[in-house]
């Protein structure tokens, strides 16, 4: 009867234990609630007017743009910059430019790098090339010739340009070629014509374009040809990573006095209006190139005023290591720039003068998202949101009570 007894009431126990736990559920449930700081109102109670329906559209507006500009600012990459001694003290100096004389022919123009000692620097890397461009400023080559026929021409010019040094030296007594005795000079090549003639002979082609006497004739005349041409050199050279000078100067070598030889030799290959140094510098660069570099001086253009001024450009060259968001490096340089141009009075000879010098601070560019973390930009736009919506709610409550209180007292 016992064991009866027992199995007739454990159904009644169970459905007592389970509504208690219910209620103990439910109980714990309306506590949690109590701790709800958004409570709610009933759909009956609310009342919507068509000033919050605009505000809300705003505001849902503004919270899409702000989203977008937070997003946007979220991958943002920006750069940072940090300052360091330049540790390299030795190697070169990449640099490209790009330039046009619209007034000195190729034939004439020069370029030398000289270092802080005023000693040429040695052609390491030189890769520089010329275009014949006419008075409007056409290009007169129709095709670029090679690198080896260059160095020829420049080897023939300096060969010339040796031979008018020996020339116009004190005591020079030129041969006459068997045309005279011995004892007898002829110096110029005017001399050795009238010395041919006076013998009867004809001066030869080669005797011409061999003879020294001949050399200051025979640069007037490949001057004069190209008279009222320009030119526009362009390419690559390398420097030795010390204070030094690029000039460009209308003359194929310099003397040691620093005088151009067309000058110290009286040779006069244009007309002195015509020997400007006007030219434009479409791109000067000391290294490779990286995003956000600015060169100073890539467009500049400059009008001599007078057949004989000095441009001089003095570069503050500083190193710079670019390091990319995806780990890529850059090792170039960057440089700011200051011009000072010189009167025919005060200048020795025309040309532009490219003066640069290096900074011992090395500047380290590196890129980086504007955001630390993504946590950092979660917040940022949780805040923007929800001062939106705060905002929106105080505008609307203070328009819709006004509105009220305005209607109540019409009534």
């Amino acid at each position: 009867k016992a064991t009866v007894s027992v199995l007739n009431w454990s159904p009644s126990r169970r459905r007592w234990g389970e509504g208690r736990r219910a209620a103990c559920a439910m109980s714990l449930l309306s506590t949690f609630k109590s701790f709800d700081a958004y409570p709610k109102t009933l759909d009956d109670f609310k009342e919507k007017w068509a000033v919050g329906a605009g505000i809300s559209v705003i505001s849902v507006m503004l919270i899409l743009s702000i989203v977008v500009g937070e997003v946007g600012e979220y991958g943002r990459v920006v750069s940072r910059h940090s300052l360091n001694v330049d540790t390299d003290v030795s190697g070169y100096l990449d640099v490209h430019l790009n330039m046009t004389f619209d007034r000195v022919p190729c034939v004439m123009l020069n370029q030398e790098s000289l270092d802080a000692f005023n000693e040429a620097m040695p052609a390491v890397g030189r890769n520089l090339s010329k275009v014949r461009l006419s008075a409007l400023g056409v290009p007169l080559d129709t095709h670029h010739l090679p690198e080896w026929v260059q160095d020829e021409e420049e080897e023939e010019h300096k060969k010339e340009m040796k031979m008018m040094e020996k020339t116009n030296k004190a005591g020079y007594c030129g041969s006459c070629y068997g045309t005279r005795e011995d004892k007898e000079c002829c110096n110029t090549c005017h001399e050795l014509r009238v010395a041919h003639n006076e013998k009867g002979w004809r001066m030869s082609r080669d005797l011409y374009f061999s003879s020294e006497q001949c050399a200051h004739e025979r640069m007037e005349r490949k001057y004069a040809e190209a008279s009222d041409e320009g030119c526009n050199i362009y390419g690559d050279i390398k420097v030795t990573r010390t204070q030094g000078v690029i000039f460009f100067s209308p003359a194929r070598a310099m003397s040691k006095n620093g005088l151009s030889l067309l000058q110290e030799l009286g040779l006069e290959a244009r007309p002195a209006s015509k020997k400007s140094v006007s030219h434009t510098i479409h791109k000067l660069g000391f290294g490779k190139e990286f995003p956000g570099l600015v060169n100073p001086l890539d467009g500049r253009t400059h009008n001599a005023q007078e057949s004989h001024e000095l441009f001089q450009y003095h570069l503050k060259i500083v190193p710079t290591r670019f390091e990319s968001l995806s780990g890529g490096l850059v090792e170039t340089n960057q440089y700011s720039a200051t011009e000072h141009i010189t009167s025919a009075q005060k200048s020795n000879d025309p040309g532009v003068y490219l003066q640069y010098d290096l900074s011992p601070v090395k500047i380290h560019i590196y890129e980086t998202l504007s955001h630390r973390s993504f946590l950092h930009f979660f917040v940022s736009l949780c805040a923007a949101v929800g001062g939106v919506f705060t905002v929106a709610g105080l505008v609307d409550s203070m328009l819709f009570h006004g509105h009220q209180t305005l209607a109540g007292k019409r009534d």
